[in-house]
């Protein structure tokens, strides 16, 4: 090739390469979608498993971290920012400034992980672990965008300048990109949506717990407790105090686990979450699906403007801050609700739990008090159906 050629070469590619990282650089930092530098300006994202760590790195100095999937997203104020209204925490935080650090689909791994992250950045003095029984589940993935180095405690965990570089990544990019796509269609006129029934969607939510890494292959093993021992293990030599809370679930999806294998896998669970709450000495509770305020719910779809007024479910898996509420007031004000059958797991037996919950149980089914228990009986979960094959493993 003639120098000259080559020349004119290299320098196009180097002015391209210029041009990709000015523009990149331009626009990754201004629409920020990985939320390094502060919360999106334009759109909500949905890189979740990197935004968290940043999110949790730019926050205010807190006190009380609450850890968990989206179920713990709605404990206090349905999902509507990390750091909630004072107003809200007071009774059941006092003066203390708390951050949700719930993470969607999560597994008891990342919860260590997120924990860790915390531990080094705001050294919080009490944590507060929204527990669910899929996230114990041994096939629970790691997710979508989950990188170690975005966490400290990871051997790579991000300086500044490796998070400034990331402003040139083709991945944030791409995330800028759909988010700028995101921001002009809610712009747009709005376009015409697609009226689903309570019933058709309800249906799809508990089938959707047929899949493997929820209940359709669910397996708690000696890794999995593990991850748990370690978290309490890390509580106690930093000083922080934790509570656990089950998450309080849809008697339908109760009823749905509850019947391909006669509870087993729910006392197993709640067996393990016992034990270590009991060997470190901090509180558990457990909050009984068939408490009468889950009688007729969900009384109607999330998008009613009457869906926050009352306790009801967003989904089988999700309960609005109306019943986080009651679960609090029980596990930090000692507030007895009748309408929320709450067992402290330290101090309760689980022979006397399920004996109780069966009772309970009988009784709802006598009186066909469950939304919903019927499509749950004619869809019946095979214990294990989403197994994978030996050939597979």
């Amino acid at each position: 090739m003639e120098p000259q050629v080559f020349r004119r070469h290299a320098i196009n590619l180097l002015v391209g390469i210029g041009a990709y990282c000015c523009v990149s650089a331009g626009l990754n930092y201004w629409m920020d979608p990985w939320q390094i530098y502060g919360p999106s300006r334009y759109s909500e994202s949905r890189a979740e498993r990197i935004t968290l760590a940043h999110n949790i790195r730019n926050a205010p100095p807190f006190d009380v971290l609450l850890l968990g999937s989206s179920r713990v997203r709605y404990l206090i104020d349905n999902g509507r920012q990390r750091s909630p209204d004072r107003l809200l925490t007071e009774p059941y935080f006092g003066n203390q400034t708390v951050f949700n650090a719930a993470l969607a689909g999560s597994n008891i791994y990342q919860m260590r992980r997120i924990f860790e992250h915390a531990l080094y950045k705001h050294k919080p003095k009490e944590l507060v672990l929204l527990l669910d029984d899929v996230m114990l589940n041994s096939y629970r993935p790691l997710g979508s965008g989950w990188h170690e180095y975005n966490y400290y405690g990871s051997p790579s965990y991000q300086n500044s300048l490796e998070r400034a570089l990331s402003l040139v990544d083709f991945a944030m990019l791409k995330d800028t990109a759909a988010l700028i796509l995101e921001w002009i269609r809610s712009n747009e006129q709005p376009s015409s949506k697609i009226e689903v029934s309570l019933p058709d969607l309800w249906g799809q939510n508990i089938m959707e717990f047929s899949r493997r890494d929820l209940y359709g292959c669910y397996e708690i093993n000696a890794v999995t407790n593990r991850e748990l021992d370690q978290i309490l293990t890390l509580a106690k030599s930093h000083g922080v105090r934790v509570t656990l809370i089950v998450s309080f679930i849809h008697p339908a999806l109760f009823e749905y686990s509850y019947r391909s294998d006669d509870g087993r896998s729910q006392r197993l669970f709640l067996s393990e979450v016992r034990n270590l709450a009991r060997k470190y000495q901090v509180p558990a509770w457990f909050f009984s699906p068939y408490s009468s305020l889950s009688s007729g719910t969900p009384h109607v779809l999330y998008t009613s403007p009457d869906f926050e007024a009352n306790p009801d479910f967003y989904d089988p898996g999700h309960a609005n801050s109306k019943i986080g509420h009651k679960m609090l007031a029980t596990a930090f004000k000692g507030e007895s609700n009748a309408d929320l059958v709450g067992y402290r797991l330290n101090e309760s037996t689980i022979d006397d739990i399920f004996a109780s919950l069966k009772r309970q149980r009988e009784k709802r089914l006598r009186e066909s008090d469950i939304r919903f228990a019927e499509f749950v009986a004619e869809h019946p979960l095979v214990k294990r159906q989403a197994c994978p094959t030996e050939q597979v493993r």
